[in-house]
C-alpha cells in the first residue's frame, strides 16, 4: 500500500491560522461546534461540495453554505485588518 505524504501546517498555504481561538469560557458543546465548523470550511476550501460535506456531517447543505459564508466573511475581515496593519 502506498503511503500518502502529508504537508505540515507550516508548509500549507491554506492553513486556518486566520481563525480566532475558541474563547476560554466556551462550553464543551461550543468548542465541538467551532471545531466542526472549521473542518467544514477547510473541506470546502479543499474542493469538496457543500452537498457532500452536508451528507458527511448530517447537516442540510443550506446550513453548510451558511457556515462557509460566515467563515469566509471572517477570513476576509482578518485579511483586511492585516492589510491595514501593513500600511502603518
Amino acid at each position: 500500500m502506498r503511503k500518502l505524504a502529508r504537508a505540515h501546517s507550516r508548509e500549507n498555504p491554506r492553513s486556518l491560522s486566520f481563525l480566532p481561538p475558541v474563547p476560554a469560557e466556551a462550553s464543551a458543546g461550543q468548542r465541538w461546534k467551532y471545531q466542526r465548523n472549521m473542518v467544514i470550511y477547510f473541506l470546502h476550501k479543499q474542493g469538496l461540495t457543500q452537498r457532500f460535506i452536508g451528507d458527511v456531517f448530517d447537516l442540510p447543505h443550506s446550513r453548510i453554505g451558511m457556515i462557509i459564508r460566515e467563515m469566509r466573511a471572517f477570513e476576509a475581515s482578518q485579511r483586511g485588518q492585516a492589510d491595514e496593519d501593513d500600511d502603518d
